[in-house]
């Protein structure tokens, strides 16, 4: 299948539309296309070697689930050599029925070598984690080793640290990185205190049980890691690292006379309150150096 790349967009798409696929001569047609002869499909409830094995995986899943199709949620994820996309289960009338994650490992340009539920050892976790009134933070897991947990500032998301993540994980440590409550592909409750953002933590440490943490918290960022070390302790947490920190007494006074005045404060309110994509424009560079355009979108 010349068209085939490394793209995780396009991986994610042809993959389900192997899925998807309703007529199994087409469905095996997909299948010599753009998977390996040696292919492996691999889930808690399935498996299926070679390409005839997955074809008779995916005709038992669609006779188990007549008339549904398999929909992306998202953007798939591609760090390392692997591709991770969470995926609705969408009846004919559009009702979801279930929601997962799977993983896929393409070879050389061209072909799916491996696809399946992420498994401790393949370096990626679900990417979602739940927090109050079922709304989910999107999580970024890559890697093994020892954790480091990045947290981003306010306006900006988990894409931020993704070239720190890599290099990281090149050194041999698993890197953790999610999208605040109401940016990025997290959800929005539509509240947000420093008590909710060190609760978010939280259900992230947690989730993932991770412990023995080097904690990265950028500008805002660290008073949320701050908040989360005096409300929820510090049995997780190995080492904090505050950069460029803004932390809990920004405004000067008489009691923080190297903070800012309140007049400066109360122009940048002004700013982003009424020119929010210009404040933007005239600081990403500065706030983030080197971070992508796409990034700074």
């Amino acid at each position: 299948m010349t068209t085939m790349t490394r793209d995780p967009l396009v991986v994610a798409q042809t993959y389900l539309a192997t899925w998807n696929e309703s007529d199994s001569a087409r469905r095996r047609a997909l299948l010599e296309q753009a998977w390996a002869v040696d292919a492996t499909y691999l889930d808690p409830l399935m498996k299926g070697e070679g390409r005839e094995g997955i074809a008779r995986t995916i005709e038992t899943a669609r006779e188990r689930f007549p008339g549904h199709r398999f929909v992306l949620r998202g953007l798939p994820d591609g760090p390392n050599a692997l591709v991770r996309f969470a995926w609705s289960l969408s009846s004919d009338s559009g009702t979801i029925v279930g929601d997962g994650t799977d993983v896929v490992r393409p070879e050389g340009e061209l072909r799916i070598a491996g696809a399946g539920l992420p498994r401790r050892g393949t370096g990626m976790s679900a990417p979602f984690i739940g927090i109050a009134d079922g709304h989910r933070l999107f999580v970024r897991d890559w890697g093994e080793g020892p954790p480091v947990v990045l947290l981003a500032p306010w306006a900006m998301d988990s894409r931020l640290w993704a070239d720190v993540m890599t290099k990281l994980n090149a050194g041999d440590l698993r890197t953790v990185a999610y999208d605040r409550r109401g940016h990025g592909r997290s959800t929005d409750p539509g509240r947000i205190d420093h008590d909710l953002l060190a609760d978010d933590l939280a259900a992230v440490l947690d989730g993932l049980d991770l412990t023995g943490v080097t904690l990265v918290a950028h500008s805002s960022a660290a008073s949320e890691a701050i908040r989360y070390a005096t409300r929820h302790g510090t049995c997780r947490i190995a080492r904090l690292v505050l950069v460029a920190p803004m932390g809990p007494r920004m405004l000067a006074g008489e009691d923080s006379p190297n903070g800012v005045p309140r007049e400066g404060i109360e122009a940048v309110l002004d700013q982003q309150a009424h020119d929010l994509p210009g404040w933007i424009d005239a600081n990403a560079e500065p706030f983030a150096p080197g971070a992508s355009r796409r990034m700074q979108d």
